[in-house]
């Protein structure tokens, strides 16, 4: 619990004081030191980046941001509200100083948003410090993150299910049966809004701006 605190005080848009939030603040200015852990995501981040060409962008906070989904303000934005914001979304101008551990972003206004891989870190983590402890057999959940590490106490593999987009919560489309591996999703289900009947979801597109 304790690592888990640690890691979300760090990467946390949502805690001024996290190293997430003094490297959104100080963006186009300074580059900001940070931790190890923080250091290493984003370079993860940006590798993750180059190899989905894209598809996947840490910058696309200030999208995000004009969407509010899973706030009360959530609403369509304005196509030339889009329009400006996608110029600040872009993860090569993220400046990675691997002497001093600092991180800089090139633009005033861009603002880099862990959400995407921050969980996967801290599932990853968990798994460290169990193994370090000795245990050999559990399931860690972190909500859409699944780490299965080993097999179940009976020797059998873990059984993970997969939620159903379409039906009611508990209800699954289908189980995969997993020894020693991770098992993530992320659906529409989970944060979205209404407009005229269309369902506008959680999972933006940076090449669009708007949800995939």
């Amino acid at each position: 619990v304790n690592k888990l605190n640690d890691i979300d005080d760090k990467m946390s848009v949502f805690k001024d004081y996290s190293e997430a939030s003094r490297i959104n603040e100080n963006a186009g200015k300074l580059p900001q030191k940070v931790s190890n852990d923080t250091y290493f995501v984003v370079k993860k981040a940006v590798e993750y980046s180059e190899l989905s060409k894209g598809t996947f962008d840490p910058t696309i906070r200030p999208i995000v941001d004009l969407w509010g989904i899973g706030t009360d303000k959530a609403k369509i934005p304005d196509e030339n509200q889009i329009i400006n914001k996608l110029k600040l979304v872009n993860y090569r101008d993220i400046i990675l100083n691997e002497k001093d551990s600092s991180i800089k972003l090139k633009y005033e206004g861009q603002k880099i948003d862990f959400g995407g891989i921050a969980k996967g870190y801290a599932a990853d983590e968990v798994k460290s410090i169990f193994e370090k402890n000795n245990i050999k057999s559990a399931l860690i959940d972190l909500g859409g993150n699944i780490v299965a590490l080993g097999k179940k106490p009976d020797r059998t593999p873990w059984n993970i299910g997969i939620q159903n987009p379409f039906n009611q919560r508990g209800e699954c489309v289908g189980f995969i049966n997993v020894v020693n591996k991770s098992v993530v999703t992320s659906g529409n289900y989970e944060r979205y809004f209404f407009n005229n009947g269309k369902r506008f979801h959680h999972i933006i597109d940076p090449k669009t701006g708007y949800p995939s």
